[in-house]
């Protein structure tokens, strides 16, 4: 039997790693009821985005790295990261023997165990569906159930992910997008489990007579000294190295989520009161008179209410001479989808979070405004 190609490398289907999903991960869709829960890390996302920003009009392909990993509930899919190879002009992704050489080189040299889990394409003004040949690339490259392909339309901003369904590629809707700096890697990985063969023979488990009385000899007090270091070093055990970080790290996260929230209410409150204060200013001001009324009705321009490029106002909205406009939170909206939305492009999120102000895209509450620069 040949042996599985690099790019293949990965869990079996009845021995996939242990591993916990993310808890600092936007849901994109309803990616709760997938059978396989794909986390797309935020600095896979980072860096695809920077390799397009640098040649937005040249074609793009590369591999996705990441782990397949198996949750007390559900497999679920961490994309941690890429290798990106430019294309030619035509933009046809083939994968040659001599381009495999290259990229297993780039995938060796990492040395941290991840697997081939995908690839991606992006390319301007090519569309979101796959085409014949992708799907032969995907068919004959990379057949395991856990390898996704990505594809990009770098002119349009728009982007499909799909997923394996039985023998059948489907498009995936449903994803998480996943904050890897708050929730790094590293927490989320189960230590593998080491199974020890007969490696050990009759005479080397016997211990002799003078190694016994050296055992006797040692220090008690020395024992006691290196059991609590080996305790301290144990992965996840309660007073442990790991344990420590791992509660610092759930506490900081819990204190940046009150500061947030503070920040928020605060927020609320300066806009209620600019509300009341150009309430009362309005009340101040006479009404105008009816033939003032007419006058400025018949100086407003039409709007065309049946075109496609007529202005859409969102829920909670108004939009202002001002170059801007407001949108108020509403419950179950996060800030991918307010950016698809209001901005056409998901992956504006932490423009639009910076412009509010907004320290994590992840942390917003209902009816926080938010204030929507127009392009």
């Amino acid at each position: 039997m040949p042996d599985t190609p690099w790019y293949q490398v990965g869990p079996a289907a009845d021995a996939w790693r242990l591993g916990t999903e993310p808890a600092q991960a936007t849901a994109i869709g309803s990616p709760e009821s997938e059978p396989l829960a794909i986390y797309l890390g935020s600095r896979a996302m980072e860096l695809l985005d920077r390799h397009i920003a640098q040649r937005p009009s040249a074609p793009l392909a590369g591999l996705l790295l990441g782990y397949p990993l198996e949750g007390p509930h559900r497999r679920f899919l961490l994309v941690t990261d890429l290798i990106a190879f430019e294309l030619s002009p035509d933009d046809d992704v083939r994968f040659t023997s001599s381009l495999f050489e290259e990229l297993e080189l780039a995938w060796r040299e990492r040395e941290d165990g991840c697997s081939v889990v995908g690839w991606f394409h992006a390319a301007p003004e090519r569309g979101v569906a796959l085409s014949s040949f992708h799907q032969f690339n995907h068919h004959r490259y990379f057949p395991k159930p856990w390898q996704v392909v990505l594809i990009v339309d770098t002119s349009r901003h728009a982007s499909l992910l799909y997923r394996w369904e039985g023998e059948v590629l489907v498009p995936c809707d449903s994803f998480y997008y996943w904050n890897m700096e708050l929730e790094p890697l590293a927490t989320l990985l189960e230590p593998p489990v080491i199974v020890s063969g007969a490696a050990f023979t009759e005479t080397a488990a016997t211990t002799s007579d003078a190694e016994k009385r050296r055992l006797a000899a040692f220090p008690w007090w020395l024992w006691l000294l290196m059991l609590l270091a080996a305790y301290a070093l144990i992965p996840q055990a309660p007073g442990s190295l790991s344990w420590v970080r791992r509660q610092v790290q759930t506490e900081s996260r819990r204190l940046a989520e009150l500061q947030s929230g503070l920040a928020a209410l605060a927020g609320e409150e300066r806009r209620l009161q600019q509300e009341l204060q150009a309430t009362t200013n309005r009340a101040a001001i006479p009404a105008p008179s009816t033939e003032t009324a007419r006058s400025a009705s018949r100086a407003l321009p039409a709007l065309d209410l049946g075109g496609n490029d007529a202005p859409v106002t969102p829920t909670g909205g108004d939009t202002r001479s001002t170059g801007s406009r407001d949108y108020v939170i509403q419950p179950g909206d996060t800030m991918w989808s307010i950016s698809r939305t209001l901005l056409g492009d998901p992956r504006a999120f932490r423009e639009l979070a910076e412009a509010n102000q907004i320290e994590d895209p992840n942390i917003i509450y209902p009816g926080q405004r938010l204030t929507v620069p127009e392009e």
